[in-house]
């Protein structure tokens, strides 16, 4: 008995992305609302022929409450074909921006077409005495049961798949490089490792050569054998080694020495280090 029957879609988001909604809405050139109850509000959609003209999430409005509503986890839907716009917040360009966001964007032609008939032109003289009323005479199409809806080709898919394998693409890079710096820290901290184990080699041969640090020997130079420990190449401990009555003034200057020295950074390890002091006086 009814000649137009109206569905109320209802669904959720995990099942149906936004984005794919909403370009099934727009290929269908639907009219209606399309309510998301997100839990920060619910959020109303409200299309016209096919185009997003207007969009409210509490006291946000058009463009701010697109983007307020894509930063909101996904949530069930229900769709109305009976509820008209209330007004067009959302201007054409507008639209472009958010169906860029929602990845669903794609240039529309409107293919106008005349119903089929004996007489063209006599149909055209007739439909001049009938009044066509504002009503749901005008939309006869029935909207699509759920299950139909969301039975669609994989056409409107296509967009969320290009996301899918931007991310896949990311995601390869960034364990590409997360396993390059693996790589070069292990390879960096073998290489310190070594040099560390040369440089005291070196500083022994050095030691060996040139006798010890400090100022070059004078009538009454002192040797002092200092101790220290090194962490992240800085000296983090120095003693004296074998300490000797009266040589208390050499070996705290030989100390201030030892706790100056630098070596290669995250180097690590104990060596004795002998320095000359010269008496002045």
């Amino acid at each position: 008995m009814q000649s137009t029957n109206f569905v109320a879609l209802t669904g959720h988001l995990n099942e149906y992305p936004l984005g794919d909604l909403v370009s099934i809405l727009r290929r269908r050139n639907k009219t209606g609302r399309l309510l998301i109850e997100y839990p920060a509000g619910p959020c109303s959609f409200y299309f016209l022929a096919g185009n997003l003209v207007d969009a409210q999430l509490n006291s946000l409005n058009g463009l701010q409450a697109v983007m307020f509503a894509l930063s909101q986890p996904n949530a069930s839907f229900n769709f109305n074909p009976l509820i008209q716009p209330p007004r067009h917040s959302i201007s054409a360009s507008s639209q472009k921006v958010i169906l860029e966001l929602l990845g669903c964007y794609e240039e529309r032609e409107i293919d106008v077409t005349s119903s089929p008939g004996n007489g063209s032109a006599g149909a055209l003289v007739a439909s001049q005495d009938v009044v066509v009323t504002p009503s749901f005479e005008v939309h006869q199409e029935a909207l699509p049961e759920p299950k139909e809806l969301l039975a669609l080709p994989p056409a409107p898919m296509e967009p969320a798949t290009r996301r899918r394998n931007r991310h896949v693409l990311i995601a390869s890079a960034i364990i590409s490089l997360l396993v390059s710096l693996i790589t070069v820290a292990a390879l960096t901290h073998w290489l310190i490792k070594r040099d560390l184990s040369t440089a005291l080699s070196l500083l022994g041969k050095k030691e060996t050569a040139a006798g010890v640090l400090g100022e070059e020997a004078g009538p009454n130079s002192q040797i002092v054998k200092v101790r220290v420990r090194v962490e992240h190449g800085r000296v983090t401990e120095a003693f004296v080694e074998n300490h000797q009555p009266g040589m208390e003034a050499y070996e705290a200057m030989a100390l201030k020495i030892a706790r100056s020295l630098h070596y290669a950074q995250d180097a690590s390890g104990e060596e004795t280090v002998s320095i000359r002091i010269n008496s002045h006086g």
